[in-house]
């Protein structure tokens, strides 16, 4: 697990996209004064940084849409949290190098030894990997990072004529993490009617979670164990329809 966007990275706003879509942007629906999403962006971002990247990323695009191609993620978080405001359902599921290599191999450990791999782990990690859903966002290794792992999911993807739109599985972290970590929680916070399921370790310090985010009213809280945690998972987790569950491999 990775902190507070690895726990909370995987979102699944439930009902219809269409009705969805139409109920964005009527304020009888919005919960903000905002009519517009992209200003209610905007107005919840404190970051000065992520102010002047946005001035300048008016009309941005995916940065990731051909495999080969690998540029700055900066446009896609932005576009991912006005889906998120604007409540475009959406899914994001995180496909780095230690969730390539369990659909690689049926034997061994990931590279930090938190899990160990199976036959029955490759099974659902492919089988997840070449689902196909509206709204369904993959975050893939970089191939300046992680060559052969992103060769080997451009080529699965390839392979059965994947739509899933694309981005780098470190869209949330590492330059983005402290501005995501900011309009994340200042969002939930000026939205009270979105619930919040997190999925953390066992060992995870929910006290500590609570003092720096402010964050006291969530809605679930399921613990998993902090190595080797798929055989429990699909044991004890059910996937419900407003939530989608990932635990890291990593």
């Amino acid at each position: 697990m990775k902190g507070l966007l690895t726990t909370l990275r995987s979102f699944y706003l439930a009902k219809e996209a269409t009705k969805q879509r139409i109920a964005a942007v009527t304020t009888d629906y919005a919960p903000s004064i905002a009519d517009d999403y992209s200003e209610q962006l905007s107005d919840v971002v404190y970051s000065d940084r992520w102010r002047d990247a946005q001035k300048d990323e008016t009309n941005c695009p995916w940065t990731i849409l051909e495999s080969t191609r690998t540029a700055s993620t900066r446009c896609d978080v932005q576009l991912l949290f006005q889906r998120l405001i604007a409540r475009i359902p959406f899914s994001y599921v995180h496909f780095n190098d230690g969730e390539i290599l369990a659909m690689k191999r049926s034997t061994g450990r990931t590279d930090r030894g938190m899990q160990i791999l199976s036959k029955e782990l490759q099974h659902s990690m492919l089988k997840a990997f070449k689902r196909e859903r509206p709204g369904l966002v993959f975050g893939l290794p970089c191939s300046l990072e992680f060559k052969d792992a992103s060769e080997f999911a451009a080529r699965t993807l390839q392979n059965h004529n994947s739509s899933v739109e694309r981005t780098l599985a470190t869209v949330f972290i590492n330059s983005n993490y402290q501005d995501s970590k900011e309009v994340l929680v200042e969002y939930l916070k000026r939205n009270p009617d979105r619930n919040v399921h997190m999925v953390v370790s066992n060992i995870a310090n929910m006290t500590s979670f609570d003092e720096n985010t402010g964050l006291r009213r969530l809605k679930s809280i399921t613990r998993v164990p902090p190595t080797n945690a798929f055989q429990w998972v699909t044991q004890h987790i059910s996937i419900g329809q407003n939530i989608i569950y990932q635990v890291t491999l990593l």
